[in-house]
């Protein structure tokens, strides 16, 4: 339902999989009573956003979570000054809950058998007053400036603040709620050690999200914030201990990666700051010797891949301005060098009709 009055009258309604009645969108004027809501799977009777509004005289059994429920609405529009009155509530986990529902009045109703209390006010209900209701378990009201007088029972229990805490989920998503039946939204909570986001109407966020200039990724599922390694469609990512996407260099149990502006791990050929690296098929940076293609290169134990002359185990190598080792007869310098197939220098030695010296230079 959605329009500005609306009006549910004496009604029978049973076996609703959701809810008996649902009145979304920030409604006026509405009146609901006299209807009798049996065997429904959620809540009986759902108001969000409702003002100068009445629930009077339903009967109602068989829900599993409130038998009348007032909150706000999706677009997180406040419910006010709603009258609850005259009801007759069995079973769920609470007969009547209100939240962000500021001066309601909640009064003469009946409320029994209920799992873990009778009447739930979160602590932002402003002005509202409860008096005057019959039941059997405890209140749990959170807003100090609500209004208790000459009701069966009047403790208010921690119990209740205990059990309400929790994961809560509808047909949007997953959302928090707190013990004090406040929410989350538009957020960071940590909850149970483990960091999760929230968007503006309060349901937990999941995959990637980008708070300020910084990119995190909430575990699909589960929305808890992810740390260390990450793999989403085939790439790997990586996120520090505050949850953040890293970018350039990282050195993670010893080895060296890369990751590229977009956090993408690189594999592969790099070329950071004019100088190029080489990853293998797991992201590491290597050093020593590569074969690539073909053709042998050598990274320096910084992983700067080499030109020019390379000492390696007191063996001499040339590395073309492309990195790759030279063999066969080269000339640096002015001065010819003979290089073997395994691209170690020849020296102190004829190669054919030509002697190289003990430092590889032709001798003429």
């Amino acid at each position: 339902m959605d329009a500005s009055i609306i009006q549910c009258t004496n009604n029978i309604i049973t076996d609703k999989d959701n809810y008996g009645i649902y009145v979304a969108g920030g409604n006026a004027n509405t009146i609901l009573s006299g209807n009798m809501i049996n065997t429904t799977a959620d809540n009986a009777i759902l108001l969000h956003g409702a003002s100068n509004s009445v629930v009077a005289n339903n009967t109602i059994s068989g829900y599993s979570d409130y038998g009348i429920y007032v909150k706000e609405s999706s677009a997180s529009v406040p419910s006010s000054n709603v009258s609850i009155k005259g009801n007759i509530a069995t079973g769920g986990t609470f007969g009547i809950g209100v939240r962000n529902a500021s001066g309601t009045t909640i009064s003469g109703n009946n409320i029994t058998s209920t799992s873990i209390g009778s009447i739930y006010v979160a602590n932002t209900c402003s002005g509202t007053v409860v008096k005057d209701n019959t039941f059997d378990k405890d209140l749990g009201v959170y807003d100090t400036s609500a209004t208790l007088s000459n009701n069966t029972n009047t403790s208010i229990s921690d119990d209740i603040s205990n059990s309400l805490a929790g994961w809560k989920q509808d047909s949007t998503g997953w959302w928090y709620q707190r013990a004090d039946g406040s929410y989350p939204a538009n957020c960071w909570e940590k909850i149970s050690g483990v960091w999760y986001a929230f968007n503006a109407r309060g349901y937990m966020r999941e995959g990637w999200f980008k708070d300020g200039a910084t990119w995190y990724y909430l575990k699909p599922g589960s929305g808890a914030m992810a740390t260390g390694w990450v793999k989403d469609g085939g790439t790997w990512y990586y996120m520090n201990s505050s949850g953040a996407m890293q970018t350039g260099w990282i050195k993670d149990g010893g080895v060296w990666y890369y990751l590229k502006n977009s956090g993408a791990m690189a594999t592969g050929w790099i070329k950071d700051g004019g100088t190029w690296y080489y990853m293998n098929s797991s992201g590491a940076m290597q050093t020593g010797w590569i074969k690539d293609g073909g053709v042998w290169y050598y990274l320096k134990n910084s992983g700067a891949m080499a030109t020019g002359w390379v000492n390696d185990g007191g063996t001499w190598y040339y590395m073309n301005s492309s990195g790759v080792m030279q063999t066969g007869w080269i000339k640096d310098g002015g001065t010819w060098y003979y290089l073997y197939s395994s691209g170690a220098m020849a020296s102190n030695t004829w190669i054919g009709s030509y002697y190289l010296n003990a430092s590889g230079a032709w001798v003429s």
